[in-house]
C-alpha cells in the first residue's frame, strides 16, 4: 500500500496554497527564503519530484529556484571540481551557461546535487525568493569546509537548525578563529568560534576607552562578545564557512 502523505507547513518550511490541498505518495515542498542580499547562498534539501530512492538524488535547476519576482539575466552559480557552472535566467526559464576550462569549453548540467550549495545572484534582490521540490526520505550528506578556503555549505534539513545543531553535526568540533558568515532575513552577521561556541560581536553599544598615542588622546570603540548558539540557519539557507584549522572540517547531515 502507497504511504499517503499531506503536504502541510514545517517551520520555516511554507508550501503553496496551491499544493495544501494536495494528497500524494510524495511530499512536495516550497521554501521560503527572506534575503535582500543581491548575493543569496541557497542550500539544496530537496530533489526534483517522483525521484525519491534514487542512489544520487538530484533536483533539476530549472524547476528548484522558482523565478517569481527574478529579472533577466539574474544567475545561479555552483562550484564543481573546482570550477563555477552557472545558469541564466532569460526572463522565462533558467538555461545552462557555457564554462571555460583550458581548452575545454562545457555547458552546465541540468541537476544539482542533494546537499550542495548554490549561489543566487539578482539585479533587484527586493522580492523573496522561494525553492520547490520533493523532501527527500535520507537527506544525507557530508559537507567539507578546508584551511583558508571561503566553502559554501548549507542546511539540508527541511526545518532551520541552530548553530550549536549545526556544530554537533560537525565531525570534529569547530577550531577557535573558524567564521560563519550566515544571512538571516536580508542582514549578514559573522559568528566566530570562540571559547567553544559560536559568538558575535554587539556594535548597538559600544565601550568607549581612551588611548594616549604620542601624546595625542584617542576614543577607541569595542564591541562586546555575545553568545550566537541560538541563532538558527533557516532551512534552504547556505553560508559561508572560513576554516582556520590545518585540518578540514567536515559535516554530516544524516
Amino acid at each position: 500500500m502507497n504511504r499517503k502523505t499531506i503536504v502541510t507547513a514545517v517551520a520555516m518550511l511554507a508550501c503553496g496554497a496551491a499544493l495544501a490541498a494536495v494528497e500524494t505518495t510524495n511530499t512536495l515542498c516550497r521554501i521560503k527564503i527572506a534575503s535582500s542580499s543581491k548575493e543569496t547562498i541557497l542550500s539544496i534539501p530537496l530533489i526534483t519530484v517522483g525521484t525519491d530512492g534514487s542512489a544520487s538524488p538530484t533536483i533539476d535547476v530549472t524547476k528548484y529556484v522558482l523565478t517569481d519576482g527574478l529579472q533577466n539575466g539574474d544567475k545561479l552559480l555552483l562550484k564543481h571540481d573546482g570550477v563555477w557552472e552557472t545558469w541564466k535566467f532569460d526572463g522565462t526559464a533558467w538555461s545552462g551557461g557555457k564554462t571555460v576550462s583550458g581548452d575545454t569549453v562545457t555547458t552546465s548540467s541540468s541537476t544539482l546535487p542533494l546537499g550542495d550549495c548554490i549561489c543566487l545572484i539578482r539585479s533587484n534582490p527586493s522580492s523573496t525568493i522561494y525553492l520547490y521540490g520533493e523532501l527527500p526520505t535520507n537527506s544525507a550528506k557530508v559537507q567539507t569546509a578546508s584551511k583558508g578556503v571561503w566553502t559554501m555549505l548549507g542546511n539540508v534539513k527541511p526545518v532551520s537548525v541552530e548553530l550549536s545543531g549545526f556544530t554537533e553535526k560537525c565531525t570534529v568540533k569547530p577550531a577557535a578563529g573558524d567564521i560563519i558568515y550566515l544571512a538571516n532575513s536580508g542582514a549578514t552577521k559573522q559568528y566566530t568560534y570562540k571559547d567553544s561556541k559560536w559568538q558575535y560581536q554587539d556594535w548597538s553599544n559600544p565601550q568607549e576607552t581612551t588611548v594616549v598615542i604620542l601624546g595625542t588622546p584617542h576614543t577607541v570603540k569595542t564591541a562586546s562578545w555575545v553568545d550566537g548558539s541560538t541563532d538558527k540557519i533557516p532551512a534552504g539557507a547556505g553560508f559561508w564557512y572560513v576554516r582556520s584549522a590545518d585540518s578540514a572540517l567536515s559535516v554530516n547531515w544524516n
